[in-house]
């Protein structure tokens, strides 16, 4: 069977959905420290060069909401991304996604992104299967604290391989799409890789690779 495996931010959707999510807190009022969505590009600079330390960034993005029950912020992150989300979904991923329901084939989103993003996009893109950066509850509020492995570069290929285990099918082909160099050793575990969007970086190395290119975009408005 085939197994359909897709990152998230700046693959799936143009935009990164942790930075989005900061910029929505702020507009809510719960961020209020006017340096952090600066702190947060620097962060994210870190990352686009991989060289981002996965704890620290899940620190700093927690930091403002740990007060925060749950279920509140549960339902606060549905309506970011019906409001936020929806508005950046490539129309290529839109097309692909619906290509492969139809085909009845499997689709997986994994994602350094935490869980509680990450499964409410996966259910927006109408995705079953989903892994993120799952946390430790504490007293019903998500904490900093990492649970298991993270999802994240070479995390990724762990996460995928416990999933596997969990599944009654057995895949023997797998397909990931990513823009990322973080990536990289997802897009060489797999059977077939593809880059979506790739940064400078990842370029470099899926021409060396003979890994696809694709150019996906978002629709562009004439006045």
């Amino acid at each position: 069977m085939e197994l359909y495996i897709f990152d998230l931010d700046e693959t799936l959707i143009a935009g990164d959905s942790g930075m989005l999510w900061h910029k929505f807190l702020v507009d809510k009022g719960l961020i209020t420290d006017s340096r952090f969505l600066a702190k947060d590009t620097e962060l994210m600079r870190l990352y686009a060069l991989g060289e981002l330390q996965l704890q620290q960034y899940i620190q700093f993005s927690l930091q403002p909401i740990q007060h925060l029950d749950k279920g509140f912020i549960d339902k606060l992150v549905i309506e970011f991304v019906k409001r936020d989300i929806s508005q950046l979904i490539y129309p290529d991923a839109k097309q692909l996604l619906a290509q492969l329901t139809a085909q009845q084939k499997t689709i997986l989103i994994i994602s350094a992104t935490v869980s509680f993003i990450v499964k409410a996009a996966a259910e927006l893109l109408g995705v079953k299967h989903c892994i993120g950066v799952d946390l430790v509850l504490d007293d019903h509020r998500y904490s900093a604290n990492i649970e298991g492995i993270a999802s994240y570069r070479a995390g990724k290929v762990m996460r995928l391989q416990e999933w596997q285990t969990e599944q009654r099918e057995h895949y023997t082909t797998l397909y990931f799409y990513s823009d990322s160099i973080n990536d990289q050793a997802m897009l060489e575990h797999v059977d077939i890789a593809y880059t979506v969007n790739p940064c400078p970086q990842l370029s470099l190395l899926a021409k060396q690779k003979g890994w696809p290119i694709l150019n996906w975009q978002t629709h562009q408005h004439r006045d």
